[in-house]
């Protein structure tokens, strides 16, 4: 009986080596799980945080390109509004000099239209006179040949 139950004993510990040798192979098998688990979660939050940082990078751009054509904008108004008044000030300029020009055309018209006017009145004047002198004379031929001055004519 003592090589049966010595049999029996060495049957119970090579069960139980055996079942401790599955124990850690379950328990390796477990932490390799845990282990490829946590590296999973790892490379996923890594993944999570890149394409946030990608996000972001990329916000930051659009932004940036945003800004960018708004400054860019904003000087093309400004220089537009510059060119504008530069552009106002000369047609200003400009008109104010035509202005002028009329004016003085104008009064140039005008001064030559009264100097026509003076000429012409006194060329009146002059040939009203001579009208006078040669009806004066003529009078004084007729009065001379009815009162016997001959020596007039």
């Amino acid at each position: 009986m003592m090589a049966f139950e010595i049999k029996m004993g060495e049957l119970q510990r090579e069960r139980d080596a055996a079942a401790e040798l599955q124990a850690r192979k379950d328990e390796a098998k477990r932490r390799a799980k845990e282990r490829a688990a946590r590296k999973r979660a790892e490379d996923n939050r890594l993944r999570e945080a890149k394409r946030l940082a990608t996000e972001e990078a990329e916000e930051a751009q659009r932004i940036a390109v945003t800004r960018a054509m708004f400054e860019k904008e904003r000087e093309l108004r400004a220089q537009r509004m510059r060119q504008e008044k530069v552009l106002r000030k000369k047609a200003r300029a400009k008109e104010e000099e035509r202005l002028r020009k009329q004016e003085e055309h104008r009064l140039q018209t005008q001064r030559i239209m009264q100097e026509q006017q003076n000429a012409i009145k006194r060329r009146m004047k002059e040939m009203e006179l001579a009208e006078q002198v040669r009806l004066g004379a003529s009078h004084l031929v007729v009065l001379g040949v009815f009162c016997g001055f001959t020596s007039l004519i």
